[in-house]
């Protein structure tokens, strides 16, 4: 059985297919926003209590505190961001796709000549409605879209394949 797929990407579909790569497993996905709230609290605080004391020395460790809370949660939500940012910039990404999909894994055809990815080379997979997002062991991220398959029975196969060679993180 073969699947074969062609298309491009677009780059709102690019950067939700990073954002999806690099979210944290289910069970640890309450963390940032918990996080957000956090900082968000203690800057509400932390401007009550400069507008009382107007003491900015005194109130140094607080402010410390929560720059350093803040810069983990900013980094949670920028770093998916610029690296989605990055990797838009490289013209080869933005260029058409073709290859297809097999039980041994997956082959690129490219102007240079084909890349074969076999599934042992993946360590998971993210899914969300009509994207399949699947990280290599060396950080590469493949991304295929619903539309990249001509029909919805190529895209459900695609998928049995997916599940049946590589881990989803829930």
């Amino acid at each position: 059985m073969e699947i074969k797929f062609r298309g491009k990407y677009d780059r709102k579909l690019f950067f939700k297919s990073v954002r999806l790569a690099n979210q944290p497993a289910r069970s640890q996905r309450w963390v940032q926003p918990l996080m957000l709230v956090f900082v968000a609290v203690a800057l509400w605080v932390l401007v009550i209590r400069l507008a009382d004391s107007g003491d900015i020395l005194g109130n140094a460790s607080y402010i410390a505190v929560v720059m350093i809370a803040g810069s983990f949660v900013a980094r949670s939500y920028l770093l998916p961001y610029l690296a989605a940012r990055k990797l838009w910039a490289n013209p080869a990404v933005q260029g058409d796709l073709a290859g297809s999909i097999a039980k041994q894994g997956i082959v690129y055809s490219l102007k240079q000549g084909q890349n074969e990815m076999p599934w042992s080379r993946f360590r998971r997979v993210r899914k969300a409605d009509g994207l399949t997002t699947l990280v290599a062991r060396d950080g590469l991220l493949v991304i295929f879209p619903r539309q990249f398959f001509k029909t919805e029975t190529d895209w459900q196969k695609f998928n049995q394949l997916v599940d049946a060679n590589i881990i989803a993180i829930k």
